[in-house]
């Protein structure tokens, strides 16, 4: 837990210097900690993807490989109009890795496909994850 006592701000400070200042801390908090004592948490959303049978393997590999997601369930759905059927994935994904999903999940389904998504809890990150998050904080 990391905690500030104090901060001075006055009319002529810049939004960007308390973010940089509060990420320049959050480093040094992270790197002053033992390597085995220190994890860090991310959030984890529930994601559906109303996708048609014939983009599924695409949406599958995107959203496990990219975007370091676990598929929960892939069921499948008729659609109402009675044509050909789709698929309901759910799948659980970082928070982070859902930046612009809209726009890739348009182009991976030719604008076929949506989602909706909704919180579900703070995961840890991997190691490996956590080692690049130390490089460089501001990446993400």
């Amino acid at each position: 837990e990391v905690s500030v006592d104090g901060l001075d701000v006055t009319s002529s400070t810049q939004p960007a210097t308390c973010n940089a200042a509060a990420g320049q801390c959050a480093t040094q908090a992270i790197q002053g900690c033992p390597e085995d004592s220190s994890q860090i948490l991310e959030p984890v959303v529930k994601v559906i993807i109303r996708v048609p049978n014939d983009f599924m393997g695409a949406i599958l590999s995107d959203a496990t490989s990219y975007r370091r997601g676990q598929v929960v369930e892939v069921a499948q759905v008729e659609n109402q109009a009675g044509g050909a059927t789709a698929s309901l994935i759910h799948a659980e994904i970082p928070l982070a890795e859902m930046v612009g999903y809209a726009t890739a999940l348009r182009a991976m389904s030719q604008g076929n496909a949506n989602f909706e998504m909704s919180f579900l809890e703070y995961r840890f990150v991997g190691q490996d994850m956590q080692e690049k998050l130390m490089e460089d904080p501001y990446r993400f």
